[in-house]
């Protein structure tokens, strides 16, 4: 087979990877002129067999993958998945609904689909200026709201506000900037804060028959810019009651977001009110090392959309998913609180000795400037920590966090 990844970054890196391992011919291209500076520190052309690059002309990209024989088209990250589905739809390969695709990618138009089909959703309103954004507040009668971009990810510009002016002033810096992908925020999307646990599940769809891969309960912490950060995410038990309840709320969404071929990542709060989705790709989830779970776990998200892809007459005869741990499994999200510069990789030596670690992945090198840690953007890194005992476990995460409140990153 030859299949097409549009912007093979992040965990499409890994999706690259299953896939060339297993046969495949892969072909890149960019749906953009330039991606992220992360993005581009780990993309390496050579490790597809054709990288047509950026092409501005969708009929274009479309000729030249129907001459190169490309029978399928997947994003490698969230910035692809547009351009994905719409050249699916072009060729006429596997892909998803076409109908639906604004709300697989847009976080107000998701909201909206949700509510028309009777889901919870998370209710909210677009604004053009910081004093719509306070009206809303105010006109809400809200505590708190999340205040973000309708598009992006990493949890990119996302602020928790506790008054309509914090409100107006999140609004009008998201509206006076760029988001992640590089694309002017013409709108902000103020939403109510959903309480509740959260969890992160992992999917794969062939022809409309969704597996979930996997379930994350995930615990956040609040920067000191008032933005969200991913603290560290367990698997939870598939037979747990919530489990269930996220489980069965999710399916009945994908089907809503006319999910049919696809991998998709879906952050679900479960508030009293039920599950409710927050957040939605229909990608590969990022920040994970799949050889890590395929180690620990039997299989990961990437493995598993692999097959789907290559075989997807085997996906029915999968086994043990969702993905269980047979012991306590920890992936730990590592935040940086001293600005400054990197020094070395003595940090990650002095970390790794530390018993249940099993492998850290930084995200930063020796010599780049870090800021304060406020989104997935501006982590330093992620590990993940296992052990028989949970005791063990708690002690190195929460030696590490010690650690970080001295500098371990910067003062090295």
């Amino acid at each position: 087979m030859k299949i097409a990844i549009v912007d093979g970054f992040s965990s499409g890196r890994h999706l690259n990877e299953r896939l060339r391992s297993n046969g495949a011919t892969t072909v890149h291209l960019r749906s953009q002129p330039s991606a992220h500076r992360d993005c581009e520190a780990l993309f390496n052309a050579a490790d597809y067999a054709h990288d047509l690059g950026y092409l501005d002309e969708p009929e274009l990209i479309t000729a030249k993958l129907r001459d190169l024989g490309v029978s399928r088209v997947v994003p490698g990250y969230e910035g692809g998945v547009s351009l994905a589905d719409q050249l699916s739809e072009n060729l006429g390969t596997p892909g998803n609904d076409p109908a639906c695709l604004a709300a697989r990618s847009d976080k107000h138009a998701l909201a909206s689909l949700l509510k028309d089909h009777g889901l919870n959703y998370v209710r909210g309103e677009a604004v053009s200026s910081g004093q719509e954004a306070a009206r809303h507040f105010t006109d809400n009668a809200l505590s708190t709201a999340m205040v973000k971009p309708l598009r992006s990810t990493a949890s990119d510009q996302v602020y928790f506000c506790d008054s309509a002016q914090a409100a107006a002033t999140a609004a009008e810096e998201i509206l006076s900037s760029r988001n992640i992908f590089d694309q002017p925020n013409e709108r902000a999307l103020v939403q109510e804060e959903q309480l509740g646990e959260e969890y992160l599940v992992n999917t794969v769809s062939v022809e409309g028959r969704h597996t979930i891969v996997e379930i994350w309960k995930n615990v956040k912490s609040r920067s000191a810019y008032d933005t969200s950060v991913c603290d560290y995410a367990e698997l939870a038990h598939e037979d747990s009651p919530a489990a269930r309840a996220v489980g069965e709320y999710l399916l009945r969404a994908l089907d809503v977001l006319g999910v049919r071929n696809a991998a998709a990542h879906s952050d679900i709060v479960l508030t009293r009110r039920g599950p409710v989705l927050l957040d939605f790709g229909a990608r590969l989830g990022g920040c994970v090392l799949p050889w890590v779970s395929e180690k620990l776990l039997g299989n990961s998200h990437a493995a598993v959309f692999a097959s789907a892809i290559l075989n997807p007459d085997r996906m029915s005869s999968l086994s043990h998913l969702p993905l269980q741990s047979k012991q306590p499994l920890r992936h730990m999200t590592l935040v940086n609180h001293f600005p400054g510069t990197m020094l070395s990789t003595r940090w990650m030596e002095r970390i790794n000795r530390l018993p249940t670690v099993v492998t850290v992945n930084p995200t930063r090198a020796p010599g780049d400037d870090l800021v304060r840690t406020k989104n997935g953007e501006t982590i330093p890194g992620f590990l993940y920590l296992a052990s028989d005992s949970r005791e063990a476990i708690e002690k190195d995460y929460a030696q590490i966090r010690q650690w970080e409140q001295t500098g371990l990153y910067t003062n090295d």
